[in-house]
């Protein structure tokens, strides 16, 4: 098997152990011999299907982002029933509690990373979450033209602070999976809110 040609199973199997490695040890702790320790394989298998380090990082923050993209589009299928903001809120909720948002952290962290990520043509964390906030625009435009959010929402706006917010909260360390189910229909209901401001400035 040439470098860098990756078996699709050695390549999940990684993926997730990469994972789990950024969730219990942080980026301090990330390292190929970490990775490759808790997927339970030789160290030298990540580099028999991967170049380097960098490209590994690289290709796990497309996948999973692209997952994310993909699970986000599912909204489109909610609209016109149930709560526009539980709606929301759900696969909002599901994307911190997902290791995407870990995974963007450590890549911030790495230089060379980002660049390998630029050749792949996403070049930041704006880039790897466009799939989200395009799915949360096409989302809000099809509950705005059912009637169910105000007619003058836009919900470009709407959908970049959301996912703004959210990138924010969690590198902060503001909104985790333990607080998430109460920050995040806050922050997707001050979104929502385009009522215009009365006479007296109420």
């Amino acid at each position: 098997m040439p470098r860098g040609v990756a078996i699709p199973e050695v390549r999940e199997r990684l993926f997730q152990a990469a994972e789990r490695v950024l969730l219990g040890r942080g980026a301090d702790g990330f390292s190929s011999r970490a990775v490759a320790q808790e997927a339970g394989v030789a160290r030298g298998l990540l580099f028999n299907h991967f170049t380097d380090l960098d490209q590994f990082l690289a290709e796990l923050v497309v996948d999973r982002a692209d997952a994310a993209g993909r699970e986000a589009a599912q909204l489109i299928s909610y609209a016109g029933s149930g709560d526009v903001a539980a709606n929301l809120a759900g696969v909002a909720t599901a994307l911190l509690r997902s290791p995407l948002f870990a995974i963007i952290g450590i890549v911030h962290s790495r230089p060379s990373t980002l660049a390998r990520l630029h050749e792949l043509g996403s070049v930041s964390s704006v880039h790897v979450l466009g799939d989200v906030e395009k799915a949360f625009v096409d989302y809000l435009e099809a509950e705005k033209a059912g009637g169910r959010i105000a007619a003058d929402t836009n919900t470009g706006a709407v959908a970049l602070a959301l996912v703004g917010s959210l990138h924010y909260g969690f590198v902060t360390g503001r909104i985790d999976q333990a607080n998430a189910t109460e920050y995040v229909p806050m922050i997707i209901g001050t979104c929502l809110r385009s009522e215009p401001a009365d006479e007296s400035g109420r």
